[in-house]
């Protein structure tokens, strides 16, 4: 089913090994964790579509504004989000977290708040999805 899905879209979309091979283990978490629900199918392929929606768009701005740091690449994103493999990776989860409690009082600060709030709710999907 997945295999379709993941095949039609990389059609359009140039991906490297590292994107493809994160991408792919979520999609087979994913099958895995929900593969057992009543008439999964549908609601499984949406789920797919929507993350490698995630993966052929990742926010790497969004990332960049709310940690000040400089990401090399989609790839780099794509793996904190979809495969996180080193502390520093989970670390960027708890300090999105963090942030998106903090109150920010200034105007300029409403293109930070919205940034976090778009970027935590990917995280918080991703973490119930795939990262549990």
């Amino acid at each position: 089913m997945s295999s379709t899905i993941i095949n039609n879209i990389s059609t359009s979309t140039t991906r490297n090994n590292t994107t493809t091979s994160v991408l792919n283990y979520a999609i087979k978490q994913i099958e895995n964790e929900y593969k057992d629900i009543p008439d999964s199918d549908n609601i499984v392929e949406k789920i797919i579509e929507r993350i490698i929606h995630a993966s052929n768009n990742p926010p790497i701005h969004d990332f960049e504004l709310i940690l000040n740091l400089k990401f090399n690449d989609k790839d780099e994103i794509n793996t904190i989000l979809f495969h996180p493999t080193t502390n520093q990776h989970f670390q960027y989860y708890a300090m999105f977290l963090n942030k998106s409690h903090q109150q920010q009082d200034q105007e300029q600060d409403k293109i930070l708040n919205k940034s976090i709030e778009k970027t935590c709710l990917l995280l918080i999907t991703l973490i119930f999805l795939i990262h549990r």
